[in-house]
C-alpha cells in the first residue's frame, strides 16, 4: 500500500504539484467484504451522483436490470443516485465552517498487496488533487472524463 502511494506522491511532484504529500494524517482501511466481479475486486455502494457513465451502475429511468443491484434491493429505485462497483473510495469530514473535505482516510479492498498498492493511489489521487488542483478535482471527481490512473505515471 506504501508503495501506490509513494508512487504517487513522486508523480505528483514530477508535474510540480507539491501541496499535502507528506504521508501523515493519513489512513487506510481495508475493506474484507469485497467480491470478485468481471471489473475486478470490489464492492457495491452508493455513488455521489448519477452521471450516466460506464462508471455508474444505476438506472434511474426505470426497472433495474443488473441481477447484483435487484439481489441489493435496488429494483426500482428512482432517486437520481447511483450505484457504483468500486475497489477504492475517498472519505469526507466536516471542516469547522461546516464544508466538507477531504479527510485524509480512503477504504480499499483486501487484495494482493499490488492490487491494494494500486487502490491506495487511485484513492489518493482525488484527495492531492482536492489540495493541489480543485479544478482538476472537480474535473475527476465522479470520473464522467474517464477512469483511474488520473495521474500520469511517471513510467509511462
Amino acid at each position: 500500500m506504501d508503495d501506490g502511494y509513494l508512487n504517487l506522491v513522486e508523480d505528483m511532484k514530477a508535474i510540480g504539484e507539491d501541496n499535502r504529500l507528506e504521508g501523515s494524517g493519513k489512513t487506510i482501511l481495508v475493506n474484507q467484504q469485497c467480491v470478485m466481479r468481471e471489473s475486478g475486486l470490489n464492492w457495491l455502494d452508493v455513488a455521489d451522483n448519477y452521471d450516466g457513465t460506464g462508471y455508474d451502475q444505476h438506472n434511474t429511468l426505470g426497472k433495474e436490470t443488473d441481477p447484483e443491484l435487484i439481489k441489493a434491493g435496488y429494483e426500482y429505485k428512482k432517486d437520481g443516485k447511483g450505484m457504483v462497483y468500486r475497489p477504492e473510495q475517498m472519505l469526507w469530514k466536516l471542516n469547522n465552517d461546516m464544508t466538507q473535505v477531504p479527510s485524509g482516510e480512503i477504504i480499499i479492498c483486501a487484495d494482493t498487496p499490488q492490487n491494494m498498492a494500486v487502490y491506495t493511489r487511485y484513492g489518493y489521487e482525488h484527495y492531492l488533487w482536492f489540495y493541489n488542483d480543485f479544478q482538476k478535482f472537480q474535473e475527476t471527481m465522479t470520473h464522467t472524463t474517464g477512469g483511474h490512473p488520473i495521474v500520469k505515471s511517471r513510467n509511462q
